[in-house]
C-alpha cells in the first residue's frame, strides 16, 4: 500500500470518472481544520480530467493519489452526529474516520465521497471496477456530478490500457460520448496504445453518438492495425447504418465480416432485414429471410416479425398473414408485436373486422393483447364508422385493465351520440362512456360536449341536457348555436319556459342569436302560458337582432277578438 504523507487529505483507488466502479476513499483531517478545497498545483491535472474543465466547479478538490487495501467512510457514518473535534485514525486501524460537516461545500464532498464507497473485491488486470456506479453517480444532482470528476486529478501514469478501457466503457454507459472520444484521442500522447477492446468500445460510442462515418473510420483503423473485430462490433455498426437507411454501406460491412471469417449471427441478419423494410425493400428482406432458413442458422420470431411488419406497412397484409402461418409451422411463437403489426395492416387497408379475428386469435394462443393492440384496432374501427363494434372493443379493453387515450374516447363518444338519433341503445352507451371520461378527468372537446347535449335533448332527456349545457358553460366551453337552439326548443316543448328564457338570455350574453324557429317556439310557449309581455320582449329582441320570427305575439288573440266582434255584430243585426 502506498504511504500517505502528512499533507494528504484524500487517498483514493477509484475510477476517476462518473459511472466508474470505485473502490475506497479515506479522508484524513487534522483537528479543527476543514476539508481542503484548493486549486491543484499546475501540472497535477491528468489529461483525463482536463477533458471536463468546462463543466467543473470553481473550487475543485485537491488531487488525490491512488492506493489499495484501505477502509472508507460510508454515507451513514458521514451523516452521524459528531463532536466538534475530528478523530484521526490510521489507515491500518480498520476504523471509519469521523468528522464535522461545517460548510455546504463539505456536505457536497461528503455525499460524493460516500457515493464512491465500494469494497475492492479484486478482478482482472484493471483496478478501476467500472460499471457498478453508473446508476449511483447518475442519481446525483448535475451540479454534484462534476465533483466526482474532480477526483480525476491523480497520477495517471500508473494506468494501463485495461484501466482506460474501463474508463471508456463507463463513459459510454453514462452517455458521456464526447468525453469518451476526447479521452480516446489523448491515449497516444499518454503513451497508451489502444487494443482491440478499446476500438470496440469506441465504435460502439460513435454509433450511439449517431456518427456512423466516424465509426466506420475507427473500424478501418482497427483492421489496419491488425486487430480483428468481433461479430458484436460489426453488428453494432451495421445496426447504426440500417437505422439511417444506409443499406449500401451496411452490406459492404456485411461482406467484409464474411470475408475475414466472422460469421454473422441471426441478430446481424435481423438488422439488415429491419433496414431493408425501413426503406421499403420488402422483397429483398423476404429473400434475406429465406437465406437464413436455408443456412445453418434458424430465424427467430423477431426475423419474421420484421418482415411481417414491412409487408403490412406497404399494404400487403395477406402476404404478411402467410408469413405468420409459416412461422407457426416452424414452431415459433408469435409475440404481441407480431400480432399488432398484422392488426395495423388490416386497419390501414380498411379491413378492421379482420383485426377483430386477429385479436381473438391472440387470446386463443395465450398472447393477451396489450394497450397498443386495442388502440390500433379501435382507431381502425372508428375510422370506418363501426361504432357498435368499437364500443364493444372499448369495453373489452377497459375490462382488461387498459385505458383508451383521450382522443379515442372523444371519437367514440361522438360516434355514439350521432348514432343515438336512430335508436336508443347507443345513447345508453354514450352516457356510460361520458361518465367514465368524467371520472378519468379527461377533457372533452367542445364539439363532443355539444353532441352529447344534443343527443340527450333529442331523446327527451331534457333535464340532463339542460344540466350538461349549464355545466359546459361553467367549464368555459362555448356551445354551438345548434346546441342552444335544440335545448331551448325541448325546454319549451316540455313546458319549462323559465329555463328556456334562461337559455335565451345566456345566448344573448354570448352574442349567439337563436334561429327564427327557436324564437317562434319560445314566443308561442310564452303566449300559451299567458305571458304576453315576455313574448313581446322576445319578439322585440328578435327584431333588434335582425331576425323576424314566424310567430307574432298577440296575433292569434287579435284574430280571436275580431271573430268575437263579428259574431256579436251579426246577432245585433238580427
Amino acid at each position: 500500500m502506498h504511504s500517505i504523507s502528512s499533507s494528504s487529505h484524500l487517498s483514493i483507488s477509484s475510477s476517476p470518472f462518473p459511472c466508474c466502479k470505485s473502490s475506497i476513499i479515506v479522508i484524513k483531517r487534522r483537528r479543527r481544520r476543514s476539508l481542503p478545497i484548493s486549486e491543484p498545483q499546475q501540472g497535477t491535472h491528468s489529461p483525463v480530467s482536463h477533458l471536463f474543465l468546462s463543466t467543473r466547479s470553481t473550487a475543485p478538490l485537491k488531487a488525490p493519489t491512488f492506493s489499495t487495501n484501505y477502509k472508507s467512510c460510508t454515507r451513514q457514518d458521514l451523516d452521524a452526529p459528531q463532536t466538534s473535534k475530528t478523530e484521526i485514525h490510521e489507515v491500518s486501524t480498520s476504523k471509519v474516520v469521523n468528522f464535522d460537516v461545517e460548510t455546504e461545500e463539505e456536505q457536497v464532498n461528503c455525499r460524493v465521497n460516500g457515493l464512491l464507497d465500494v469494497e475492492n473485491s479484486g478482478r482482472r488486470s484493471s483496478r478501476l471496477h467500472v460499471g457498478d456506479l453508473v446508476k449511483k453517480v447518475m442519481s446525483l444532482p448535475i451540479e454534484e456530478r462534476v465533483k466526482v470528476l474532480d477526483l480525476l486529478d491523480c497520477d495517471y501514469r500508473d494506468l494501463t490500457v485495461s484501466d482506460y478501457n474501463d474508463i471508456l466503457t463507463a463513459l459510454v454507459k453514462a452517455r458521456e460520448f464526447d468525453s469518451a472520444v476526447n479521452l480516446f484521442s489523448e491515449l497516444p500522447s499518454l503513451g497508451v496504445s489502444p487494443d482491440s477492446w478499446t476500438y470496440s468500445v469506441m465504435i460502439q460510442c460513435l454509433c450511439k453518438k449517431n456518427e456512423p462515418d466516424e465509426a466506420k473510420r475507427a473500424l478501418d483503423e482497427m483492421m489496419e492495425r491488425g486487430f480483428v473485430p468481433n461479430v458484436v462490433t460489426f453488428t453494432e455498426l451495421i445496426t447504426c447504418l440500417c437505422k439511417r437507411g444506409r443499406m449500401a454501406m451496411s452490406f459492404e460491412i456485411f461482406e467484409i465480416m464474411r470475408r475475414i471469417g466472422c460469421e454473422p449471427t441471426v441478430r446481424t441478419y435481423n438488422c439488415l432485414i429491419q433496414g431493408l423494410c425501413y426503406v421499403g425493400r420488402v422483397e429483398e428482406a423476404l429473400e434475406l429471410l429465406h437465406k437464413i432458413k436455408k443456412s445453418t442458422k434458424r430465424p427467430d420470431i423477431y426475423s419474421f416479425t420484421l418482415v411481417i411488419d414491412g409487408f403490412c406497412k406497404v399494404g400487403r397484409s395477406d402476404e404478411a398473414r402467410e408469413l405468420l402461418d409459416e412461422a407457426l409451422e416452424m414452431g415459433l411463437v408469435p409475440n404481441v408485436v407480431t400480432y399488432n403489426s398484422l392488426i395495423g395492416g388490416y386497419c390501414t387497408e380498411g379491413r378492421p373486422l379482420e383485426g377483430i379475428w386477429v385479436l381473438k386469435e391472440m387470446e386463443g394462443r395465450s398472447c393477451p393483447p396489450d394497450f397498443i393492440s386495442y388502440n390500433i384496432l379501435l382507431q381502425g374501427l372508428l375510422r370506418f364508422g363501426l361504432i357498435s363494434v368499437s364500443f364493444q372493443t372499448y369495453m373489452k379493453m377497459h375490462n382488461a385493465g387498459f385505458q383508451a387515450s383521450e382522443r379515442v374516447m372523444n371519437t367514440l363518444l361522438r360516434g355514439l351520440c350521432r348514432k343515438s338519433t336512430r335508436n336508443d341503445e347507443p345513447l345508453k352507451e354514450a352516457k356510460e362512456l361520458f361518465e367514465q371520461i368524467m371520472e378519468l378527468g379527461y377533457p372533452l372537446s367542445p364539439y363532443t360536449y355539444c353532441l352529447m347535449v344534443q343527443a340527450l335533448a333529442e331523446k327527451g332527456e331534457v333535464s340532463q341536457a339542460f344540466n350538461h349545457l349549464l355545466e359546459m358553460i361553467g367549464k368555459g366551453y362555448s356551445p354551438r348555436m345548434l346546441t342552444y337552439n335544440v335545448v331551448l326548443r325541448v325546454l319549451c316543448r316540455d313546458g319549462r319556459v323559465d329555463d328556456a328564457m334562461y337559455v335565451f338570455i345566456l345566448m344573448l350574453e354570448k352574442d349567439t342569436i337563436p334561429g327564427k324557429f327557436s324564437f317562434s317556439v319560445l314566443i308561442g310557449e310564452l303566449e300559451r302560458q299567458g305571458r304576453l309581455l315576455d313574448a313581446y320582449g322576445v319578439y322585440a329582441a328578435a327584431v333588434k337582432w335582425g331576425v323576424v320570427p314566424k310567430r307574432i305575439p298577440g296575433k292569434q288573440l287579435k284574430a280571436g277578438n275580431e271573430h268575437f266582434h263579428s259574431i256579436q255584430g251579426d246577432e245585433c243585426k238580427e
